[in-house]
């Protein structure tokens, strides 16, 4: 095994080449992270389609992702989240060095600092992902911050390279990094197994009563101008415009808000503060002391007069139990909608028009509530898989050529004999195209123009941002030569738009990725990924990597009609550590 020796940052890696395999391999005793969506490239940039081959490595204090490559010579390794590790474009070559620039990584994907420094610390908690939306200048800023467990301090999380991707809040984390007071420069971050949503794969349906807590929030030198009448009106209301409305019509009424609204409550703060977590525990305390339990409730939303102090519109979690939301226009539908967004999951709705991985407008595609336009209309077809809006059946995935029908995403499913959504996994990444047809029906008579006389087509995978990649009108085309689809729009009606796609013979072929990793009370460590649509695929499993490399045939399955799978391993729990690898027969 011939090797070499790159550094990252703090961290010190060894690839080396194992059966012909590319091994990454962490010193001293430091855990390699790489995130499974990854692409290699050879010498000169040609892309080593079909050679990935993702393994996961299981110890018994956590589990974490590595990777076995087979390249041709030393291959160059790029993530599909290149925007937050890496620059440049997501095509162009790397050079022939292994570049590992990915600092930091979800569950799947970090890298341990070896040797730290003697002030560095290792502190274990919750996570919390907070998304500060500036409308008017179509900025956002994420924060990260992190509540230790057992003495409850919280901490502001510094990324040099960047945030990793995918964190929500809620998430019980350990942070490895250098303390400056209240904020810790991280140099880890590492998770329990997590489920992540790739491609293909389903989400679970976000849908029931969201038992909602509203307060309402005066500073000793400004209140609130909304009553708590009014307020309850713009959230809960079911027979006039409202937060719930707009919910209703959107989720097919899966889903519903109700709850309380409460105060105001007048806390110690002036309008020269920009404490929101300060303003949260104050009112909190407050609703508290006037009788009310503000514990059983899935979202908190705090209402503020509209003073501006901190610079942004609104301010939410990404996810939590509860959710929190911080508003600044006490009867501005929008701003509740887009914020209690962020509660459930979704990120923002932003377009990248030359399809390259970068974000081009944050809040670039306006034809989803998520986006900047304080326009209510209905969501992006992407978030309607997030949310599982759009029922499963209504949803094809592309695996060959040939011409189809897509009806309108704002009808209802038995509206249309059509599907309504048409996918494509991506080969070589855990990203999807999504092709949907939007009229103006319901709050979608509130859309643009630019976005009805033909089929969006949007890239997304795994909570990130949505990106808005085209619009198609009769005639247009859309091409990706390195996934080899082809997308061309043949006509369109009122009731449904007709495409023709072509997906080149030889294209990639679709690589299977884990996705999921979970370890049950019974010790049965669980296996999800998504692959090639009803394609069988072989678990192997090994103790170790040492050449010759042992590997024992585990389980057999078959990926669904959505290209999902999984596999369970009773017997996990007999190894001191354990790899998995995917083949196919």
């Amino acid at each position: 095994m011939s090797n070499r020796s790159f550094r990252a940052g703090q961290a010190s890696v060894t690839a080396g080449v194992v059966n012909g395999g590319l091994r990454l391999t962490a010193l001293r005793g430091a855990h390699a992270r790489v995130p499974t969506h990854t692409r290699v490239f050879a010498d000169k940039g040609r892309e080593l389609n079909g050679w990935l081959r993702p393994v996961i490595q299981v110890d018994l204090s956590e589990v974490f992702v590595s990777l076995l490559l087979s390249p041709e010579g030393l291959p160059c390794v790029k993530s599909d989240f290149h925007r937050w590790f890496l620059r440049g474009s997501s095509r162009r070559p790397l050079g022939r060095c292994l570049r590992l620039l990915f600092l930091f990584g979800t569950a799947v994907g970090a890298i341990h600092a070896a040797s730290p420094p003697e002030s560095t610390v290792d502190l274990s908690g919750t996570l919390e992902v907070m998304v500060a939306d500036d409308f008017a200048g179509h900025h956002v800023e994420i924060s990260h911050f992190l509540q230790e467990t057992g003495t409850g301090r919280h901490f502001v999380l510094r990324f040099s390279q960047g945030p990793p991707p995918v964190l929500s809040s809620g998430t019980q984390v350990r942070v490895r990094g250098q303390l400056h007071g209240q904020e810790l420069a991280v140099a880890a971050l590492s998770g329990s197994a997590t489920q992540l949503q790739a491609g293909g794969t389903p989400s679970p349906l976000v849908s029931g009563s969201q038992k909602t807590l509203v307060l309402l929030v005066n500073f000793t030198n400004a209140a609130v101008p909304c009553s708590v009448e009014t307020v309850s009106n713009t959230v809960f209301s079911l027979t006039q415009s409202s937060v719930n409305t707009v919910y209703q019509e959107t989720s097919f009424s899966n889903l519903l808000w109700n709850g309380l609204v409460a105060g105001p409550y007048t806390i110690d703060y002036g309008t020269s503060s920009c404490d929101p977590n300060g303003w949260a525990n104050a009112a909190d305390a407050a609703a508290s002391a006037a009788g009310i339990n503000i514990n059983p409730y899935d979202h908190k939303v705090y209402v503020l007069p509209n003073s501006g102090m901190c610079g942004w519109g609104g301010l939410a979690t990404i996810g939590g139990n509860p959710s929190r939301a911080w508003i600044s226009s006490c009867n501005n539908i929008f701003q509740y909608a887009h914020e209690l967004g962020h509660g459930l999951g979704m990120n923002h709705a932003s377009s990248d028009a030359n399809n390259d991985g970068v974000v081009d407008a944050e809040y670039g595609d306006s034809s989803d509530f998520m986006s900047a336009s304080y326009t209510l209309t209905r969501l992006n077809a992407p978030h309607m898989a997030q949310m599982a809006w759009t029922p499963k059946s209504k949803t094809q995935v592309l695996a060959s050529s040939g011409t189809y029908r897509i009806g309108p995403l704002e009808a209802l499913s038995t509206a249309t004999t059509w599907p309504q959504m048409l996918t494509f996994p991506i080969p070589g990444s855990s990203e999807s195209y999504y092709i949907s047809y939007r009229q103006p029906i319901g709050l979608d008579a509130n859309l643009s123009g630019a976005y009805t006389p033909g089929v969006s087509v949007h890239r997304w995978c795994c909570g990130n941002n949505t990106r808005l990649i085209t619009v198609l009108s009769d005639g247009g085309t859309f091409t990706d030569d390195v996934s080899g689809f082809t997308l061309h729009q043949v006509s369109h009606t009122g009731s449904a738009a007709t495409v023709s796609v072509e997906l080149l013979a030889n294209a990639p072929p679709v690589m299977p990725f884990f996705t999921a990793m979970s370890v049950g009370a019974n010790g049965r460590f669980s296996l999800g990924g998504t692959g090639a649509v009803n394609q069988v695929y072989w678990l192997l499993a090994s103790s170790n990597l040492v050449p010759p490399i042992a590997w024992t045939s585990i389980a057999t399955n078959t990926a669904d009609t959505n290209g999902a799978f999984t596999f369970s391993d009773l017997n996990a729990t007999n190894f001191s550590r354990r790899f998995y690898r995917l083949r196919a027969p």
